[in-house]
């Protein structure tokens, strides 16, 4: 009778203490919807997504393109010289048309790869979208004249154009300061090695 009234002690006490904890856990639940349905938090994942959308919005964005048989950001000036006079205007037609228009006109440029590397912007002044005689849509990127030589940027070639975010532009030759007076070859040297 002793062992029987024991047992049937330790079970009571086992599921009286479940019960408890149980109704303790469900309270605290209650409590914590009630807290975050008065007071919405926003993780803060979230917040830095909405921080660097607001700031990819208040940087323009560009443009970046293989500028084929060019040797030279002079040989580039040269030959869109020639282009100009003939068309009144320089432009690169394109056969996708970049659909961030918006952001590429608010003082966007277009990055010339020339010998394997970034080595000349312009600034993009419109992007038309036109058909041609067989029905096939291009666009023509259309340039401002002025060349602006940059410092080398050492890039991969690749094909049609791609998006370039202002943070991975290489600075203009003239901001960058200390390779005018070098020869080219020699300023891409010294820039391998991390010297300019």
């Amino acid at each position: 009778m002793d062992i029987f009234c024991t047992r049937i002690w330790m079970i009571t006490d086992y599921w009286s203490s479940f019960f408890v904890k149980y109704i303790k856990i469900q309270i605290i639940n209650v409590i914590n919807t009630q807290h975050l349905t008065k007071f919405p938090m926003t993780s803060r994942s979230d917040k830095t997504l909405s921080r660097l959308k607001e700031h990819d919005q208040t940087m323009p964005l560009h443009l970046i393109k293989l500028s084929v048989g060019t040797e030279s950001p002079e040989t580039l000036r040269q030959w869109q010289a020639y282009f100009g006079n003939l068309h009144g205007r320089i432009y690169h037609t394109t056969r996708m048309t970049p659909k961030r228009k918006a952001e590429i006109l608010a003082g966007g440029s277009i990055y010339w790869v020339i010998k394997g590397a970034i080595r000349a912007r312009q600034r993009i002044v419109d992007l038309e979208e036109f058909i041609d005689d067989e029905g096939i849509k291009h666009c023509r990127i259309v340039l401002d004249p002025e060349l602006f030589e940059t410092r080398t940027w050492p890039h991969r070639a690749f094909q049609g154009w791609r998006y370039l975010s202002e943070d991975k532009c290489p600075p203009d030759e003239k901001q960058a300061g200390g390779a005018e007076a070098l020869p080219e070859d020699m300023a891409d040297e010294l820039r391998e090695l991390g010297l300019l």
